[in-house]
């Protein structure tokens, strides 16, 4: 209603009525109505796909080479172990998961620099150190460790890729 009210150019004021009767009694309730606020439309956007060629678009060209590279090496190592991941590329990252939990993966941490993470829950921080060979440092927010992609050895973080896979079995 308040809708056709928005095509007439007359000031009206719509009032809801509600009429009670408990026993002898007749109650009357007014209730002025306020005019709703108009939804804005927009158009809608299909599903994205977040291939080679998307990040291409969005990222150096030299780079995506690179992080698809070490995304190839790890899902090598995945298949090797046949542990039970999907790989999952998204906007920002391409990580490894069962169901909707995340082990590990590759995620940008600018327009060129990337970085591998790992899922570790804060009780567990100082196990993971030990087994880690690199440098981290660990994002609370996301609850992982990330080690800034320098040309580092992928094959030595082997132990760190079990041990964040034995960490998602358990949950």
């Amino acid at each position: 209603v308040s809708r056709l009210l928005r095509k007439i150019n007359y000031n009206i004021e719509l009032i809801e009525v509600k009429r009670f009767l408990i026993g002898n009694e007749e109650i009357i309730l007014l209730n002025k109505l306020e005019e709703e606020p108009e939804l804005q439309k927009r158009t809608v956007r299909g599903l994205e796909i977040y291939d080679k060629e998307f990040h291409k678009s969005n990222r150096n060209k030299k780079s995506v080479d690179e992080l698809f590279r070490v995304v190839d090496e790890i899902e090598k190592i995945v298949k090797k172990r046949s542990w039970n991941l999907e790989k999952k590329l998204n906007k920002y990252y391409i990580g490894f998961k069962s169901g909707f939990l995340l082990a590990f993966g590759v995620h940008w941490l600018g327009a060129k620099s990337f970085g591998v993470f790992f899922k570790v829950q804060p009780k567990k921080l100082a196990e993971f150190k030990k087994i880690c060979p690199y440098e981290f440092k660990y994002d609370k927010q996301w609850k992982q460790a990330i080690i800034k992609y320098d040309k580092i050895n992928i094959h030595k973080l082997e132990k760190a890729f079990k041990w964040a896979y034995d960490c998602l079995v358990e949950r």
